[in-house]
């Protein structure tokens, strides 16, 4: 693409300049320049223009076998945050520009569901953002929410898992001052973090599918996340695997939130095993070594497997990361039922291309948060994605 508009092609190259800094750093200009192909006086021009941002500084020089030393560049301390709205808690975090976490902490909720208890919640994250960091330095906040957004009206339309946020004006009730703030909902997010830091990272297509307490798809095309023509792709929970099926908390029958989110597995092993999300980490190998447990988790994974398996049909994404909670503790067992499954329900040559995985990427949506303000940093909307 041929670009002709002068302030477009300099925002272009100004974050071509910066992802240098952030993936090789220390750098020098003259590194900078040969690795971007970008004249050593733009160059120039944008690192004089950068330091005078206080987004880089110089750390000293590196002798060159021949000629002058070579002044290093890093970024200075600078930072981005992110905010998860979740049914049973707020998450926060806080990374710098390479995306080391600075700051992490989940806030539970007083009262489940009840619009106050969340303010009062997010309320603390954003103080505990700011006990340890200047507003000057926090370049942007994230927020990530459950439900369906229309980002025209700043409201939260529906959220099935969390209604007391249904028609909220988020703009209005969650926001932050003194701050650029950023809204995404929570599998996007997630899909958003695995690009930046995860599974997605060296793929230029693929899907995260989000097991909470909801179902849900991130999908990113070409390094860029797909929202669909009406802000919704990715409500993979809501597919229809059993006709006349279990009613759902959307109204309808027989979708695979019904089945297979987090809250109604853990509700059917807890028949067998007593368990919840925070006791998962004690109680999972007792739970894989129960035979009636075990026939819970298969079936879930042949539910997975055939909402995947439209997935695979109709996007054909290079990686599918399955993510939460429940595929951090059984995620080698549920891989396992759903890549002996999913080839009943789609083209073999369409699953062929596509590789079904687990992440190993830790706090993915609140991180995924923070993503929305360092693609702000490090993007241009449109025509430059990492």
């Amino acid at each position: 693409m041929k670009l002709k508009n002068h302030s477009l092609i300099k925002s272009i190259n100004r974050a071509i300049v910066l992802n240098k800094v952030r993936t090789k750093s220390p750098i020098s200009r003259s590194q900078i320049a040969k690795e971007t192909g970008l004249d050593k006086k733009s160059i120039t021009n944008f690192v004089t223009m950068l330091l005078k941002e206080g987004l880089v500084h110089e750390t000293g020089k590196i002798g060159a076998s021949a000629g002058r030393p070579s002044t290093m560049l890093t970024f200075t301390e600078k930072f981005v945050s992110g905010i998860y709205v979740s049914p049973e808690f707020v998450e926060v975090i806080v990374i710098d520009l390479y995306g080391r976490i600075d700051f992490h902490n989940k806030i539970k909720y007083e009262k489940k569901n009840n619009l106050n208890a969340v303010k009062k919640a997010f309320n603390s994250a954003v103080k505990g953002i700011f006990m340890n960091h200047k507003a000057v330095d926090m370049l942007g906040i994230g927020v990530a929410f459950p439900g369906i957004i229309d980002f025209e009206k700043s409201t939260i339309i529906e959220a099935v898992n969390m209604n007391c946020l249904e028609g909220v004006d988020y703009s209005e009730e969650f926001t932050v001052h003194g701050v650029d703030v950023f809204y995404e909902h929570s599998p996007h997010c997630s899909a958003l973090a695995h690009k930046w830091f995860g599974s997605g990272k060296n793929f230029s297509d693929f899907m995260v599918i989000d097991i909470t307490n909801g179902i849900g798809a991130g999908i990113i095309n070409n390094r860029r996340l797909f929202h669909g023509a009406g802000n919704y792709a990715g409500e993979i929970g809501h597919i229809t695997i059993e006709k006349n099926g279990l009613k759902c908390r959307c109204g309808n029958y027989g979708c695979l939130e019904a089945y297979a989110s987090e809250d109604i597995i853990l509700e059917k092993i807890n028949e067998f095993v007593t368990v919840d999300s925070d006791s998962l980490e004690d109680r999972y190998l007792e739970i894989l070594a129960n035979n009636d447990c075990k026939k819970i988790l298969n079936d879930m994974g042949v539910q997975l497997a055939q909402a995947l398996a439209t997935s695979v049909n109709l996007l054909s994404p290079k990686v599918i990361v399955l993510n939460g909670l429940l595929i951090e503790y059984f995620g080698d067992y549920l891989l396992e039922v759903i890549n002996n499954e999913i080839g009943k329900y789609c083209l073999k040559k369409c699953l062929d291309d596509t590789k079904i995985t687990t992440s190993s990427l830790q706090y993915s949506h609140v991180i995924g948060a923070a993503s929305l303000a360092l693609s702000d940093i490090f993007e241009v909307n449109e025509y430059y994605y990492i």
